[in-house]
């Protein structure tokens, strides 16, 4: 029987026991134990792979109850040497996702951000009944679990809950983070972003820097948001972006991955079509397809459809384009022709000023997806990029966008027009 195709599986343990496809990304292990690294951030755009392999961190590491060793047989990983074999269930981990916290207020998000942390910490309930927390910590957790302490708690419970953890199992913490930037990114287009900047940054200071109980702290997310901002208190992560050479190939498709995916369901496919509307990414030396748009094309037996596109409203994206400057607009009509623009990127975003500086927009622009490098050269202390549009998918996510602004300001338009002639029939009939 054929293996399952996983549309919408991002949990390892599940992939592995159902009999769904999993393309073998489990090297990545290996290279997080070769960063000599602590705190690693890892930004990619979305669908690309990044819940799943903190899924996959957290089963390999985690020391748990369950021995999870059979979900890595015959796997890249259990040929390695000895040395990373011997961590598999070595350590405790946290593990948190902060992708669904994307609220219209700060008072929702607030709530969220509090239930986030109280079900990490009912996931660790055993340590209530162990001796290591005293009766003032079991009073401190019971809060948390009942989501009655004070805020400031919260902020300090990742860095707590990881002294709890260390203690207990005599083993330094990993601790995993995924989409650390979903709800800086609602708050900046909600209207409480200095609210959730000071959450983020005591909270993620308090668990990542200086933390003795800490052995590695993985972090993904879309973006790598400004260290004036959520890390000025965090001096200690490696960034590795969609820039560097390092993991870039264990985010999204290979070539030789997706021919072994299209042989195994047996699939008759023009592979140029592919190449066209899915592939063109590039992430350091690797050429790259969208794995999200893959999998859904073998679903629908090989139809190309913008599925990637399909997945998010790209409000975000269009409302740049649209608000931007004539320079901009300009650059993107170079773009649509199929030619590269080069442009000044900055690595670190400031959400203050993404619609303020025509270089942020263009690095969102690229760290999001919507663009991809061909050349990248430093230039003294800046970086700069010949960015260009990836594929045929993209190219349809922006001429929609500018299609439905011309629809928009035509009708518009149109209804200005007819409200000036009723305005004007109203004024003779009634003289």
């Amino acid at each position: 029987m054929k293996k399952k195709l996983p549309v919408g599986i991002d949990d390892f343990k599940n992939i592995r026991e159902e009999n769904y496809y999993y393309v073998d990304k489990s090297l990545f292990i290996k290279e997080i134990i070769d960063d000599g690294a602590q705190v690693i951030l890892l930004p990619r755009p979305r669908r690309f792979g990044k819940t799943l392999n903190l899924s996959m961190l957290k089963y390999y590491f985690e020391n748990n109850e369950e021995d999870y060793s059979y979900l890595f047989k015959n796997l890249k990983i259990k040929q390695t040497a000895e040395e990373y074999l011997a961590k598999q269930g070595k350590f405790p981990v946290i593990n948190l996702t902060f992708k669904d916290i994307k609220e219209n207020s700060w008072p929702q998000a607030e709530i969220k951000l509090k239930r986030m942390v109280a079900r990490e910490f009912k996931r660790h309930k055993y340590l209530l009944e162990s001796d290591v927390l005293d009766q003032y910590d079991k009073e401190f957790f019971q809060k948390i679990l009942s989501l009655k302490a004070e805020n400031a708690f919260y902020e300090e419970s990742l860095k707590d809950l990881s002294d709890y953890l260390a203690a207990y199992h005599q083993e330094k913490v990993i601790i995993l983070i995924d989409e650390y930037d979903q709800p800086i990114q609602a708050a900046y287009y909600n209207n409480y972003y200095d609210k959730m900047i000071n959450f983020m940054r005591n909270f993620l200071s308090a668990g990542l820097k200086n933390n003795l109980a800490l052995e590695k702290g993985i972090l993904t997310g879309i973006l790598r948001v400004a260290k004036e901002s959520i890390f000025s208190g965090l001096n200690n992560p490696v960034v590795s972006t969609l820039l560097d050479n390092e993991y870039s190939k264990y985010f999204g498709l290979l070539e030789n991955e997706i021919k072994e995916l299209f042989n195994y369901y047996a699939l008759d496919f023009q592979f140029e079509d592919l190449k066209n509307w899915y592939n063109g990414y590039y992430f350091g030396e690797n050429i790259i397809y969208n794995p999200w748009s893959i999998i859904n094309c073998l679903r629908r037996e090989g139809e190309i459809e913008p599925y990637w596109a399909n997945t998010s409203s790209n409000d975000i994206i269009k409302d740049l384009i649209i608000n931007s400057e004539s320079e901009v607009k300009k650059d993107l009509e170079i773009l649509l022709k199929g030619d590269t623009i080069n442009k000044k990127i900055d690595e670190n975003i400031i959400f203050s000023e993404i619609d303020k500086k025509v270089n942020i927009i263009w690095s969102f622009l690229l760290l999001s997806g919507y663009l991809t490098f061909v050349e990248k050269e430093r230039r003294e202390m800046y970086l700069y990029c010949d960015l260009k549009i990836p594929n045929k998918e993209i190219r349809y996510i922006f001429e929609n966008i500018i299609t439905q602004w011309f629809e928009e300001n035509l009708s518009s338009q149109k209804l200005n027009i007819l409200l000036k002639s009723l305005s004007c029939f109203c004024a003779w009939a009634f003289t």
